[in-house]
């Protein structure tokens, strides 16, 4: 039986491209088999559920699975699905002697499942950049004022981030 869902991947927040290990323990040493299919784990990340797929430990009492954080994922505190969102996709999970695992997780939220024994924020919303101006085009000598409005807050967005081509940056101020 599953015992409790955690990660090696330390508390934190994850962006677009991270990878994230999440550990299924079982109450004893398990044998995976993926000739007919890989097992999976549906994360719940947001309007779109996502999937880890197995990577390791055959023979252990620990499996790994691995998700990769896709644009527009995102999780306050990141878990799986549901109680059986531990699935075979085709493959087997057995005990030494042969038995068929019992794949049912704790609740979501619950002791023993991701959520409660990890904080791992994730956030693939990437951010955006709307630039206005204050004139609709300049001549040899002329200045505008340009507008940079970010989808969410920076405290790094600085005047070495402009490239300004066929002229200068005078100022600049950041609120």
């Amino acid at each position: 039986t599953v015992s409790e869902v955690t990660s090696s991947t330390s508390n934190g927040t994850y962006k677009v491209g991270d990878v994230i290990n999440i550990s299924v323990a079982f109450s004893e040493s398990v044998n995976v088999v993926t000739t007919g299919g890989t097992p999976t784990l549906e994360i719940e990340t947001g309007s779109t559920d996502r999937t880890a797929s197995y990577s390791s430990g055959t023979g252990t009492s620990t499996l790994v699975f691995s998700y990769t954080v896709q644009d527009r994922d995102t999780a306050s505190d990141l878990d799986y699905t549901s109680t059986s969102a531990l699935a075979l996709n085709g493959g087997t999970i057995k005990d030494v002697a042969g038995n068929n695992a019992t794949l049912t997780l704790a609740s979501p939220g619950a002791t023993g499942s991701l959520a409660a024994n990890q904080a791992l924020v994730i956030d693939g919303v990437v951010p955006t950049i709307a630039i206005s101006s204050n004139v609709s085009s300049l001549k040899n000598g002329e200045t505008a004022t340009l507008t940079f409005t970010l989808s969410e807050s920076s405290s790094n967005f600085v005047a070495s981030d402009i490239t300004v081509s066929g002229g200068s940056l005078s100022s600049f101020s950041g609120s």
